[in-house]
């Protein structure tokens, strides 16, 4: 459970998890239901450089005493050991290290059947040959180890604040993640032939070190950008997207400086309200001489009926749109009599450069009891409905009779 500096060619800050941190790790999880996958640390190796899973072993141990529930990971970014630790793993190493993890794992019975994520290799921008090669050779030697096939995802690219709003309303930019997906599924596919491969992206977030830059990473932009990265991912096939990170002090985490909560939290809430996992098929027509603006995503998912909140029942379908057109807005018609709105727009200024955000007019926050406010939607009786520029939405056409939504 120590991270020691020996292990690593550079030096790396030395951090040891301890029983205490560990319990209040899981306690803190278990009350809002959250998941804990583990990350075990590969770097560990033993003269014979296969992974060295003592600590992994202790932790184990001790999880199944306690009955924590857990995922598991090993390693992080692995393709890019050489340049950030000067050690390198290859690819068939480190498929060789989940066989041991996924052996220990099978030994436990509390974790025999706990899932398996990796090898989390990093991409930015497109999947360049030396990442395809990595994930290729380790998915052609892991068999049927693990259970999802995960990737790391962020862009590289600009440095100033200005480049980066430029960058993050260029379609063209915005479509590389969907390549990335794509490539994803093709090297699964190939490789992984006949397995029913879960694919994830593992961590994901908009810019990597140097370009974290306050005035973008926790501004409405980027809550533009994850949610349209939720929509692409799901009508890919990507069945969990992982946003890094939870708590920064800085602006990169979902919850800021005070506990302030940015954009991402927000726009992430109403999706996991609002949007089932039953992925619709999108068919846009323009209206008369128009053409469909490709400044505008759209998807199209059945609405989440169990639990839900606003009492939607299974037909119901959950529209939601992001206009990255920061001038025009579009206008969307729909083939039903209204629908139920939830806008979410920039506030205090209003452009996408704010921190601040309003639902349906009115500003976000916690409450003075700390808990989410109330969330409610407005009610377009009109079918048509201009999407203001630089905006997303929700729209839940509250209906029962739309059969592939109905079970």
């Amino acid at each position: 459970m120590t991270f020691r500096d020996k292990d690593v060619g550079i030096p790396v800050k030395n951090v040891t998890l301890t029983s205490q941190i560990w319990d209040d790790l899981n306690a803190f999880l278990r009350d809002p239901g959250l998941d804990l996958i583990f990350d075990a640390n590969i770097l560990l190796r033993t003269e014979n450089d296969t992974w060295d899973p003592t600590d992994f072993t202790e932790l184990l141990e001790y999880s199944s005493s306690k009955g924590y529930p857990l995922s598991f990971e090993l390693g992080n970014e692995p393709n890019n050991y050489p340049g950030k630790f000067n050690r390198s793993v290859s690819p068939e190493q480190t498929a060789g290290g989940f066989k041991a993890m996924r052996h220990l794992l099978q030994q436990t019975p509390r974790y025999r059947d706990a899932l398996v994520i990796g090898p989390d290799v990093g991409f930015g921008k497109v999947i360049a040959q030396a990442e395809k090669q990595y994930l290729k050779r380790f998915l052609d030697s892991i068999s049927r180890t693990t259970d999802a096939t995960s990737i790391h995802f962020y862009y590289h690219d600009p440095s100033t604040l200005e480049a980066q709003l430029a960058f993050l309303t260029d379609m063209r930019n915005l479509n590389l993640f969907g390549k990335v997906l794509k490539d994803l599924r093709a090297l699964v596919r190939n490789h992984r032939p006949g397995d029913l491969q879960a694919k994830w992206v593992g961590e994901s977030g908009l810019f990597t070190a140097p370009c974290r830059l306050e005035g973008i990473s926790d501004r409405f932009i980027s809550g533009m950008v994850w949610l349209d990265r939720l929509g692409l991912g799901a009508s890919l096939g990507i069945e969990v997207i992982v946003r890094n990170r939870l708590i920064s002090l800085s602006h990169f985490g979902l919850f800021g400086h005070g506990g302030v909560l940015h954009v991402d939290y927000w726009s992430a809430v109403l999706f996991k309200r609002l949007v089932g996992t039953n992925v619709l098929k999108v068919h846009l027509e323009p209206s008369g001489n128009t053409t469909v603006p490709k400044t505008c995503r759209v998807y199209i998912h059945c609405t989440k009926t169990q639990g839900s909140k606003y009492g939607y029942q299974p037909g119901a379908v959950t529209v939601f749109a992001i206009n990255f057109n920061l001038t025009a807005g579009v206008e969307l018609s729909f083939n039903s009599t209204g629908a139920d709105l939830f806008l979410l727009t920039p506030t205090r200024p209003g452009n996408v450069t704010s921190k601040y955000v309003a639902l349906n007019g009115h500003e976000l926050s916690l409450n003075k009891a700390s808990d989410l406010p109330e969330m409610p939607p407005v009610r377009l009786e009109h079918p048509t409905y201009v999407l203001p520029p630089g905006s997303m939405a929700f729209f839940v056409v509250n209906v029962t009779d739309f059969g592939d939504c109905r079970k």
